[in-house]
This record gives C-alpha cells, sequence and structure tokens, in this order.
C-alpha cells in the first residue's frame, strides 16, 4: 500500500525516488532480523514555523495530536508509544 508513480487510491503514494530509498531501508532490515518496520507517516515537518503555517487548516488540532509523536522522533529518534483514548492520540 506504499508506492511510488505519485498516485493513489487508497495508498501513500510518493516519488519514485522516495519509495525506492523506503524499499532499501525495508530491505535491509527485514534481512537484517527485523521482523517488522513501522512507518509513520506525518501531512508535513512538524516544526513551529509549520504548525503556525497550517494553523488555519480544519485538520489543526488532529495535527497538534500528531505533533509529540513529532517530537520525540525528532528529538530522541524513537519511536513514540501512541494509544487512542476517546477517538484522540495519547503519545508517551
Amino acid at each position: 500500500m506504499i508506492h511510488g508513480k505519485c498516485v493513489s487510491i487508497g495508498c501513500y503514494a510518493m516519488t519514485d525516488k522516495g519509495i525506492e530509498e523506503i524499499y532499501a531501508l525495508v530491505s535491509q532490515a527485514l534481512s537484517s532480523g527485523q521482523t517488522q518496520v513501522p512507518i509513520h507517516i506525518f501531512p508535513f515537518k512538524m516544526h513551529t514555523a509549520n504548525m503556525k503555517k497550517y494553523q488555519g487548516s480544519a485538520h489543526y488540532a488532529f495535527w497538534q495530536e500528531l505533533k509529540p509523536a513529532y517530537d520525540i522522533f525528532q528529538s530522541q529518534r524513537r519511536i513514540p508509544d501512541i494509544n487512542v483514548h476517546n477517538q484522540h492520540y495519547i503519545v508517551r
């Protein structure tokens, strides 16, 4: 469900160059013994300037829930623990 050609009907589409990089990383992880490759996708680089730029979006409240996960990954280079409670993300 992740592919190149920048077209989508329900999938995550990106450029061919982007999918080639993802494919190479996943292939290396699997051949090194990893059994899963979690993928976290964010709508944009969620630094302060971009959050301010997009604050008028109808999706902004949702993006604010994603931002703590983005920040943890950027600062600690680890996948954050994410749970859902009452239809909202809880990030640890």
